[in-house]
């Protein structure tokens, strides 16, 4: 079974189980405010243009409005479809848009100011890799001022993994991202078992 096809089977069953904030794999509202909290230091995003790339409930944009942030267009994406049904559902915010798409495999011209992606390459399938690569390739292609991203570690501690997570080394990202800019920054500070990356066109 392809990549896609997984990872829609999986939220699927998740959606159909739980609907609340466990189908987004932060465990609690506490974690997954610590890795938003991470993401909106990418930059100032007012007046800015937002793509969130595996966007799943649209938590983000959310959160983005509890802030005060005033971005001048956020897009949500993400390929599994009923996570836009719920998104749709729970977001209406001004300059906010929601809609089923895989930046790996669309026509469109895209193009925003930041990319973010908080989690869409943490499932486990025997593409998770490759697929991971080749989503942060495009995403800092799309992006005009940079792109941050969270993934989970290989360094966090063994009790606390799943079965159906994938861990990455952070430093092999790393060396990946460095062959596209060398304006990064990194943090594996604020979670034991994750870490963010941020990649900027300029310093």
């Amino acid at each position: 079974m392809a990549h896609n096809e997984l990872v829609i089977e999986n939220y699927n069953t998740w959606i159909k189980e739980n609907p609340g904030i466990g189908i987004m794999g932060y465990g609690s509202e506490k974690s997954q405010d610590i890795r938003f909290n991470m993401l909106f230091k990418i930059g100032d995003m007012n007046e800015r243009t937002i793509l969130d790339v595996g966007c799943g409930r649209g938590d983000f944009a959310v959160k983005a409005v509890q802030r005060g942030i005033k971005y001048r267009k956020y897009l949500g994406t993400d390929i599994v479809p009923k996570m836009i049904e719920i998104a749709k559902k729970t977001n209406f915010a001004k300059n906010t848009e929601f809609k089923v798409l895989d930046i790996l495999n669309c026509s469109e011209k895209l193009s925003f100011d930041y990319v973010v992606m908080c989690g869409p390459m943490n499932l486990k399938t025997p593409h998770t890799e490759d697929i991971a690569k080749k989503l942060i390739k495009r995403a800092f292609e799309i992006a005009k001022i940079g792109v941050v991203f969270n993934m989970t570690s290989v360094f966090g501690d063994v009790e606390y993994r799943t079965d159906h997570t994938h861990y990455f080394d952070p430093f092999d990202i790393l060396r990946f991202c460095s062959t596209m800019t060398r304006n990064l920054a990194f943090d594996h500070t604020y979670l034991p078992h994750d870490f963010t990356v941020f990649m900027y066109k300029k310093s």
